[in-house]
């Protein structure tokens, strides 16, 4: 009987022993974790990074809109197939509809996403959820919000125009920004582009929208001249009357001869 009770207790022990096993593989099934988003950087960085305004361009590179661009850190998971996109209008209290899904395709996960179904003047706010290859739906990331305004429209110079001296562009009519940014970058390469001037200016006395700055008056605001000959773009921002409010013109060339 000892040897029958021992063999017995051998034996409930394996059969322990394989379900505290199999409970451990279940048990590694767990939800994704919580997406992170990346913090936004600021108006007048050289590096943009995290929610922001961009410019949505078509044809002869006219530009159509602007998006909301949004941006999370990925997640370490293998198993992840999607990030889910949800949204609410006006305020982020309440039910937020999924409008979107980024999926990951030839084994790559993007973690970046344009909405361009969006209204200008009017607040979105956004969260990012993981899903993985079961199903199973991760927390929600923190909220996070954009209101996009009417954007610029650059004058001159465009279209790789050589330089006249003089930068000239419109802001709406119905809509004069307090502030805006100034970007310029020269070329480098084939298509590549280094920034030699970013400078988030106020606008104190001059509220047309009918803007015109000498490469002079932009020297004022550390513009370094003569700006030596080669190939460049340049790009307004506008900047809100609010936080995580603005808009921004499409990149236009000029020469430098």
């Amino acid at each position: 009987m000892k040897y029958f009770g021992f063999t017995g207790v051998i034996g409930l022990s394996i059969v322990l022993l394989v379900l505290a096993c199999n409970t451990g593989v279940e048990n590694q099934d767990l939800p994704p974790g919580k997406v992170q988003l990346v913090s936004k950087t600021a108006e007048d960085s050289t590096l943009e990074k995290g929610i922001d305004a961009i410019a949505v361009v078509g044809e002869n590179n006219q530009i159509i809109k602007n998006g909301i661009f949004l941006e999370w850190h990925p997640l370490p998971d293998d198993d992840i197939v999607a990030y889910e996109i949800f949204r609410k209008e006006k305020d982020s209290t309440g039910t937020f509809q999924k409008i979107a899904e980024v999926k990951k395709e030839f084994e790559r996960l993007d973690t970046t996403f344009i909405d361009t179904a969006i209204v200008i003047n009017r607040f979105y706010y956004y969260y990012v959820q993981a899903r993985d290859e079961i199903g199973q739906e991760g927390p929600p990331s923190d909220k996070v919000g954009y209101l996009i305004v009417p954007w610029p429209d650059l004058v001159s110079p465009i279209n790789n125009d050589v330089f006249q001296g003089v930068f000239q562009w419109n802001f709406d009519e119905n809509f004069v920004p307090p502030n805006f940014v100034f970007r310029l970058e020269l070329e480098v390469g084939q298509g590549t582009y280094v920034n030699i001037f970013t400078k988030l200016i106020t606008l104190i006395a001059d509220y047309s929208p009918n803007q015109e700055w000498s490469a002079q008056r932009l020297a004022t605001y550390g513009l370094q001249l003569p700006l030596p000959t080669g190939r460049y773009r340049w790009r307004i921002d506008v900047i809100g009357t609010g936080d995580n409010e603005g808009s921004e013109s499409n990149w236009e060339t000029f020469r430098i001869q």
